[in-house]
């Protein structure tokens, strides 16, 4: 059975290979236990109790306009898994997480041969920017 969920710290810490064989510089750039929380966590798709899908969270804050917002990174699937739906229901989880908090939009980064990837973020109702940056605001799916 598939479970979306923010992952404890120990879960963390043992996360699966294929996470780092698709982002090698992720455990330099992992947040440590003690910058967990609310503001910073990680979401996992676990089937069976393991790991098949993983992004990390971090809140942001603009102060023009005035708001809070989720950046989304290390957005993965393992590749037995691929193409089922988990990345798209792991988005549909961190924007639910994200209004019970009040975050006022969902961001994140692609790179152009990400297309597969590029297309999920579109069809999710994100808008991408000749940099890279996809942006969703909270509440405004597309149609």
């Amino acid at each position: 059975m598939m479970e979306i969920r923010v992952l404890t710290s120990e879960e963390r810490r043992c996360l699966p290979s294929f996470i780092s064989q698709e982002f090698s510089d992720l455990s330099e750039k992992m947040p440590k236990p003690e910058e967990e929380g609310e503001h910073v966590f990680s979401l996992g798709a676990l089937l069976d109790g393991v790991i098949v899908g993983y992004l990390l969270v971090r809140e942001g804050y603009e102060y023009y306009p005035e708001e809070r917002y989720y950046m989304l990174d290390y957005i993965v699937v393992d590749s037995v898994y691929r193409n089922q739906g988990i990345a798209k229901k792991m988005l549909m989880k961190v924007e639910e997480i994200a209004k019970e908090r009040g975050i006022s939009s969902l961001r994140l980064t692609s790179r152009p041969s990400r297309e597969i990837a590029r297309k999920l973020y579109e069809g999710d109702g994100f808008t991408g920017r000749d940099t890279g940056l996809f942006y969703k605001r909270i509440g405004e799916d597309k149609e």
